[in-house]
């Protein structure tokens, strides 16, 4: 669900195939050190040395191999989350929130930073709400002026992509092992995994959405909430782990920080062109 990205494609590369516009751009390059920037500019904003997160933002080699160099358009989705989170850390919790709301625009998977600043906007969380409404009504004004109704076909678009299968994902995996241990086959089990994982990471976004309305650090829920998803999707490609490092990154969690980490080398064998790995 990506009508912004296409938009913008269309608007500055005259073509709508993200990959034939992104590659040979230095697009990714740009974003990415904006990604790294805002990462530091949010350390700065919580006090903290800005040296260690920008590190492990900036020299992690999925950003570098495949966000970068495989010219996706994750630093770009970051890019104007990170701009929203550091908008909200700044003191502008309605700026914060319209921003990151502008995100999902470009993907549907960053809107999932927005109901953390909402919940930890109070006393003004209804102007946040506001804001981030208005933003979602303007994405959509303008998806329907540049496609007209072909703008819904990102809709189908979000549910296909849930429908793919990565074989390094964590609910492939699951369901391998179960076929290996039990009776059956791996795709007896793998709708049954699959819900599983969904109703796990469904606990998870209620229970730290509930800790942040309660007054928790909403970066740090944002980032077990993302680690969450990543874990829970039957689709795992390493340009995703960008997705979470800026928030690990500024979380001051050392357990999430090192969960990161683990993901990090766990999603190293995909997308490299060894045989049997790959996606």
């Amino acid at each position: 669900m990506r009508p912004l990205v296409t938009l913008h494609l269309k608007l500055l590369h005259g073509s709508g195939g993200e990959a034939e516009s992104f590659r040979g751009s230095f697009e990714p390059l740009l974003a990415s050190l904006g990604v790294v920037a805002l990462t530091w500019r949010g350390a700065r904003l919580l006090g903290r040395d800005p040296v260690a997160p920008a590190l492990l933002v900036g020299l992690n080699p999925h950003l570098l191999v495949h966000d970068v160099a495989g010219a996706h358009n994750e630093t770009l989705v970051v890019l104007v989350t990170m701009a929203g989170v550091v908008t909200f850390l700044a003191g502008r919790p309605r700026g914060g929130a319209a921003v990151a709301t502008a995100a999902a625009g470009l993907k549907a998977s960053a809107g999932l930073v927005v109901p953390y600043l909402l919940a930890a906007a109070r006393p003004r969380a209804r102007a946040a709400l506001i804001a981030a409404v208005a933003a979602a009504l303007g994405i959509a004004l303008l998806a329907l002026i540049g496609f007209g109704t072909h703008a819904l076909d990102a809709l189908s678009l979000l549910n296909s992509n849930q429908g793919r299968t990565s074989r390094w994902s964590f609910p492939y995996k699951t369901a391998q092992l179960l076929g290996v241990l039990l009776p059956g086959g791996r795709t007896d089990y793998r709708d049954a995994v699959r819900a599983l994982y969904a109703a796990a990471f469904a606990g998870v976004l209620l229970w730290t959405l509930v800790r942040t309305w309660r007054g928790a650090d909403p970066i740090r829920m944002a980032g077990w909430a993302t680690l969450a998803i990543l874990v829970a999707s039957a689709w795992l490609v390493p340009w995703y782990v960008l997705w979470l490092l800026p928030l690990a990154a500024l979380a001051a969690d050392r357990r999430l920080v090192w969960a990161t980490v683990a993901l990090c080398a766990w999603m190293l064998p995909i997308a490299i062109p060894l045989g049997s790995f790959g996606y």
